[in-house]
């Protein structure tokens, strides 16, 4: 039989060959019930059964699920899972073994296996630790990632009913104070529901409650009062409050304010006002007046008391005054002072001498006594005082009984005639004695004679008349007894005469006379002889002109000339020799006059007309120009004239308006006098100007977008005016009140400011007020980031991650956009939605956000760690093997495992389902039979990565028959399915984002076991199929003849 079967075999193989060769036709694949995927979601993992059909033979089909490299699945059928959420894209084809490859087929494989993601918010005027004090707002977002979508959201208020919202959002109110709960959750489109999510919103509109003890008085208080306020809120709670307890010092009335907020923000304040007087009133006495510079008065004394209280005030002063009468040292005077609450104090004046009675004097004189009282030397007087209580200050003197002279010793006396000195003392309190006196006589000197002339000497001690003359004598002590005289006319002597008192002698011979005389008093003192000259000339100068006066007027200034002769004492002063009438006039008087030495005097007079000089004239504005020089409507000249001779004829013209705007405008006018003589005149510097000045003005500053500012705008005003100048510009932001500008001016404020100005020139002209408006933001907007993603081990997240951004501006031009960059600031973005990064390793994102008037944020950042790759594993059996490659004893387990991103966590290894352990090292797989090797690895952010071998150590039977058909062939084991190994450590993610956004998952293949096959039968075809025919007919024939038996 097995002869016969090779037989057939090797008749077959030659058509069999040939029809392999003819196979073009690529074979055809398809998913079993695949009208259940493409739109459809399911919500568990989903097992695929791929089929394919050849006209020939099917050798593999290939798959590949997200892009991941394809897998190979001997023969026309495939099964396998596919787990990951979202939309998988699943390729696949089939080759037949003639090498003819089918197109790629497309499936895509929906899953939803994760329910969506609630969030909430609130919003409402809000406190601390959670409390409004007005309505809130809740809105719930929900948000399904990348699964099949929120189909609806259900919540409910407190003990409330639950209400459902279609849709992904939902908003409503909460009201009412208290403690609300709001529970809520959603579903998505595949009937996955949320676990139920409670949010707690605290709402107090209640104001806080202030009690304060002790009750406040509205009376005085003598000690300073301490109150105790107590701060209470009944629902959510006392935050902050002023002092609890105030201590108020003297005051005539503070107001105390105390003062609480809730946690919610409600306030309460309560106020009283307190008056406070613990200080005793001041209290202080003066004198009347101050003593004298020793300390002393010298009549009564009133001491006066006053008081004063910087709070109460004073209720009374006791005694008010008090008066000291009588003599004496250190008398004191007290008061008491009592305030309206109480308060005493006391004062005393001290140290107060009183001294009314004045100091006694007494005199001595001493000196060389001569007859009748008389004195003939210097007299010396002594004084000396006494006073009984303040002491003597000072003893003084006078000879005049006016002019005093403090004595500080003797005094000597040396005037000759009688002296009468008067004397005082004064004491200490300054009493001043009553004048007390003492005369004497003293004569020490001769008489003195003098001679009198009866009128003084005319000039230059020359008489021009006869003169008389006269003597008296004078003896300050014992007068004069007689008087002799002698006249020397031109030189001849006369004889001595006595000279009778009360007489004169006459002096009237021309010429020189010399008067000698003498006198002797009662005590026969001789005067020594005295001599005086008189000189007498009693006729007058004579003078002539040249030439002869005229009484006609004078067109020109006339010259005239004079002549002066005297024949005694001679012309001694005369006007000019030579006169020129020089000035203008109606009647000019010509004097001219003589004197000789003895003052005899002539004179000459005549009258002249003279008008050679033109008449005046001038020029006024109407009124005066402003301080600067300048008109700002029209003005009119007048001139006027005059002429101090022959009168004014005409002037012309006599005034003149000027109407037109110019700067140094000038007029001129002619005055004619009756003489015909012209003077002109001219005004000039006539400024006018009647136009107001212009104002521009030009802003600068930090610019930002849309026409705002990003910083402080300074104005810059400049003003023109083409005739008088600007004399000042001034500005105005509320169009009333107005400042001079004087330098460029900064304006701070934000928003939109509007600034007036306006210019004035030099005319006082007023330039109409014009207006610009700007608008300023300085203040850059605030932005915040969130995460949103799955977490896995060590803070590492296992999915893409979704980064949220959000930003307010609190300025006045409102948020244009918000930037982030992943290059470290060296590339910027534009934020228009949430951004999902899916590259592993670790990404730091900057982003910032900038407003409409381009204020940029100064760029926050943070990073976050991606490893979504499960580890590299692979593993190998290692042993002693027979020539056909079994093993022929116990194989060894190499594992080969790595991670380039988060690192390996660990690496186990499981031989035939049993209990999974790490693996160190290779691992022993005992010989005999056959044996399930699985092997699995986790990296430091919680990714998995499965493999799997088999072992198969055959009887010795079955080697020896597969040596005759394949001497080089090893089955190929049937793998179990993949069994993942449980990880020792389940990785606790250290910061769970806020699930605003559920990221689309990075879809995964399921990694198949990792399969090492001893060996395939390869290009031994023809042999293995005469193995099996052999072995069929064998059985055939074991069957057939087992049964005919």
């Amino acid at each position: 039989m097995v002869a016969v079967a090779i037989a057939l075999l090797v008749s077959l193989m030659p058509a069999t060959l040939a029809a392999d060769k003819a196979d073009n036709k690529a074979p055809t694949s398809w998913v079993v019930d695949e009208d259940e995927y493409g739109n459809n979601w399911h919500d568990s993992t989903v097992s695929i059964h791929i089929k394919a059909k050849d006209d020939k033979n099917v050798d593999y089909i290939m798959y590949s699920i997200n892009g991941a490299p394809y897998i190979k699945k001997k023969g026309d059928s495939a099964t396998f899972d596919i787990s990951s959420e979202g939309i998988n894209i699943l390729k696949y084809y089939a080759v037949d073994k003639a090498g003819n490859v089918e197109s790629t087929n497309t499936l895509q494989v929906r899953i939803d296996r994760s329910a969506p993601i609630t969030t909430a918010s609130s919003s409402g005027t809000g406190g601390v630790d959670g409390w409004f004090r007005s309505d809130v707002v809740i809105t719930l977002t929900a948000n399904d990632g990348a699964g099949s979508g929120v189909d609806y959201i259900r919540y409910k208020k407190s003990d409330g009913s639950w209400k459902k919202v279609n849709g992904n959002t939902a908003s409503f109110s909460v009201t009412g104070q208290g403690v609300h709960t709001i529970k809520y959750y959603s579903v998505d489109n595949v009937g996955r529901e949320e676990e139920e999510k409670t949010l707690t919103v605290k709402i107090d509109t209640g104001k806080p409650t202030i009690s304060v003890s002790p009750k406040p008085s509205a009376g005085w208080y003598t000690s300073k009062p301490t109150f105790t306020f107590t701060f209470a809120d009944d629902r959510s709670g006392v935050y902050q409050h002023s002092p609890a307890t105030v201590t108020q010092g003297d005051t005539t009335g503070t107001e105390i304010l105390a003062w609480v907020t809730d946690k919610a923000g409600n306030r309460e304040e309560k106020k009283f006002t307190v008056k406070v007087d613990t200080t005793a009133p001041s209290i202080s006495g003066a004198p009347d007046r101050a003593p004298n510079a020793q300390g002393w008065y010298k009549a009564p004394v009133t001491v006066t008391f006053t008081a004063s209280d910087a709070t109460s005030g004073i209720a009374t002063v006791n005694p008010a005054s008090t008066t000291l009468s009588g003599e004496g040292a250190g008398q004191s005077a007290s008061s008491t002072a009592t305030d309206k609450v109480g308060h005493t104090a006391t004062a005393t004046v001290r140290n107060i001498n009183i001294d009314m009675t004045a100091p006694v004097t007494t005199h001595s004189l001493s000196g060389t006594i001569g007859s009748d009282g008389w004195y003939t030397s210097d007299v010396t007087m002594t004084l000396s005082a006494s006073d009984g209580l303040s002491g003597v200050k000072g003893i003084e003197y006078s000879t005049d009984g006016t002019t005093w002279t403090a004595y500080t010793a003797p005094v000597t006396f040396s005037a000759e005639g009688v002296t009468t000195v008067y004397y005082r003392s004064i004491d200490n309190a300054d009493n001043l004695e009553a004048n007390k006196s003492v005369t004497f006589k003293s004569d020490k000197t001769q008489p003195s004679t003098t001679l009198t002339l009866s009128r003084p000497a005319d000039s230059r001690k020359w008489y021009n008349a006869p003169v008389d003359i006269s003597f008296t004598a004078e003896d300050a002590t014992s007068d004069v007894k007689t008087i002799y005289y002698q006249l020397v006319v031109n030189g001849v002597a006369g004889s001595w005469m006595t000279y009778t008192p009360g007489t004169s002698v006459n002096i009237a011979s021309e010429g020189n006379t010399s008067v000698k005389y003498y006198s002797v008093d009662n005590a026969g003192n001789e005067e020594d002889k005295k001599s005086k000259v008189i000189r007498i000339d009693t006729v007058k100068p004579t003078i002539s002109v040249s030439p002869a006066p005229s009484a006609s007027w004078y067109t020109g200034y006339p010259a005239f000339h004079f002549t002066f002769e005297d024949s005694t004492s001679g012309v001694f002063q005369h006007s000019a020799s030579d006169v020129t009438v020089s000035t203008d006039s109606t009647g000019y008087e010509v004097v001219a006059t003589a004197t000789d030495r003895a003052g005899n005097s002539e004179e000459m007079r005549f009258t002249v007309k003279v008008d050679t000089t033109a008449p005046t004239i001038s020029g006024t504005p109407d009124r005066a120009p402003n301080a600067h020089g300048w008109y700002k409507a029209p003005v009119t000249v007048t001139f006027t004239a005059a002429d101090a001779t022959s009168t004014v004829a005409s002037i012309s013209p006599e005034s003149r308006t000027f109407s037109d705007e110019g700067a140094d405008q000038s007029v001129t006018s002619t005055a004619t006098d009756v003489a015909g003589n012209t003077a002109t005149a001219t005004v000039d510097n006539i400024n006018i100007d009647m136009t107001a000045p212009a104002t521009g003005y030009r802003l600068s500053g930090t610019t930002g977008s849309d026409g705002w500012y990003r910083g402080d705008v300074t104005m810059i005003l400049s003003a023109s005016d083409g005739l008088s100048r600007v004399k000042g510009t001034e500005y105005s932001t509320d169009g009333t009140t107005w400042t001079a500008y004087t330098a460029p001016v900064v304006f701070s404020v934000e928003g939109a400011t509007t600034v007036y100005y306006r210019s004035i020139d030099n005319a006082d002209n007023v330039e109409e007020a014009r207006s610009v408006t700007f608008n300023i933001d300085k203040t850059a907007p605030v932005s915040s980031a969130s995460l949103v993603g799955i977490v896995g081990n060590n803070a590492w997240y296992v999915s893409d991650v979704v980064v949220t951004l959000s930003a307010m501006d609190a300025g006045s031009a409102g948020l244009r956009a918000i930037e982030y960059s992943l290059d470290n600031g060296v590339t910027w973005t534009t934020y228009t939605a949430p951004v999902t990064v899916s590259a592993d390793g670790v990404t730091t994102v900057e982003y910032r956000s900038v407003d409409n008037a381009g204020n940029v944020e100064t760029a926050k950042q943070f990073s976050f760690k991606v490893d979504k790759t499960a580890p590299e594993l692979s593993g190998k059996l290692d042993g002693p093997r027979s020539s056909l490659g079994w093993f022929e004893g116990d194989a060894a387990l190499t594992v080969t495992s790595s991670d380039l991103t988060s690192g390996l966590s660990s690496v186990m290894y499981s031989i035939d389902g049993s209990e999974w352990k790490v693996y160190t090292g290779p691992v022993t797989v005992p010989y005999g039979g056959s044996h399930y090797v699985y092997y699995g690895a986790i990296d430091n952010a919680g990714n998995t990565k499965n493999g799997s071998s088999f072992a198969y150590f055959p009887p010795g039977t079955i080697q020896y028959v597969w040596s005759i058909i394949s001497p080089t062939a090893t089955p190929t084991p049937t793998p179990t399915p993949t069994v993942t190994p449980t990880p020792e450590i389940t990785p606790t993610p250290e910061v769970t984002p806020t699930p605003e956004i559920t990221p689309t998952p990075t879809v995964t293949a399921t990694p198949e076991p990792t399969t090492t096959a001893q060996t395939q039968p390869g290009d031994n075809l023809w042999m293995y199929a005469l193995f099996l025919a052999v072995l069929v007919l064998g059985g055939l024939g074991a069957y057939y003849f087992g049964i005919r038996k």
